[in-house]
């Protein structure tokens, strides 16, 4: 039962004091200046905005990853497996895209070549911070990661390839499997993992790989380099905040998106068409 639905029992009226989790809430939300007072204070105050993202994605991608083995191999929960590692696998590619940017398409600020440069000069400067070109990191499956990047978005491309091309035999809905798995068997060849198996998306726990359309990612190292990512950048934003010491201010005002009078009323009604729904 929901924070909620206990205040409700109880005869309250929604008072933010009495819904649990709910009182915790952060009051207001937190921003960065992206300027500093020189040059060099506003590089370094985009380095930890980048740091910064890659040590949370990093954190998150070590949670989900977890969560999914504790599902497929505790509690036999597949579904719960695969959304753990898809969530995994989406805090990854986040990390892939800062570390090794492709070009950048979308025209919102900026020519594309400017877009472009940019990235790839952030991307460079990051990695020595981090320290990635290290010998534990040098063969990371951080970078393979792109193969999968393309493919968690674009399910609908791959899918529309598989039945509407002659290239693709077969296609695999999100599974968990012991390592065994079913392929099309093709005729005057043996069945294998190749460009036949467009949307093939197989997690093999037991192994720590993820077989995705044609690619194997092992997830085992990924996880282990994810961890060594998290603590590169803990080392490397404490030493950028001892030369940002002192803060950087900017004007700011708030705001609410909370209807003062009801501040409760839209979790409410979620609730309530939550519990119809269920019952």
């Amino acid at each position: 039962m929901s924070p909620l639905a206990d205040d409700q029992e109880a005869g309250g009226k929604g008072e933010v004091s009495r819904l649990g989790g709910i009182s915790r809430l952060p009051r207001g939300s937190v921003i960065r200046a992206t300027r500093g007072a020189s040059d060099e204070a506003t590089a370094d105050l985009r380095d930890l905005a980048f740091l910064d993202e890659l040590q949370t994605q990093a954190g998150m991608f070590i949670a989900s990853f977890e969560d999914a083995m504790d599902a497929a191999l505790q509690s036999s929960e597949f579904d719960a497996a695969v959304r753990h590692l898809q969530g995994a696998l989406f805090a990854a590619t986040i990390i892939n895209r800062i570390l090794d940017p492709h070009v950048r398409n979308r025209e919102e600020w900026g020519s594309k070549a400017d877009r472009t440069r940019l990235a790839t000069e952030r991307a460079a400067r990051l990695r020595v911070l981090i320290d990635l070109d290290a010998p534990e990191l040098s063969d990371s499956p951080l970078y393979d990661i792109r193969g999968v990047r393309d493919g968690l978005e674009h399910v609908d491309e791959r899918l529309d390839r598989a039945y509407h091309s002659d290239e693709a035999r077969h296609v695999g809905p999100w599974n968990v499997s012991d390592g065994s798995m079913v392929l099309r068997q093709i005729e005057g060849r043996d069945s294998d993992i190749d460009d036949d198996s467009s949307g093939l998306r197989l997690f093999l726990p037991l192994q720590g790989l993820l077989l995705y359309d044609r690619g194997v990612i092992d997830l085992f190292h990924l996880d282990e380099d994810m961890r060594v990512l998290q603590e590169n950048c803990a080392t490397a934003m404490e030493s950028l905040r001892m030369r940002t010491r002192g803060g950087t201010f900017l004007d700011a005002r708030v705001v609410t998106y909370v209807d003062e009078d009801n501040p409760l009323g839209r979790l409410m009604q979620w609730e309530r068409v939550r519990r119809g729904s269920s019952s």
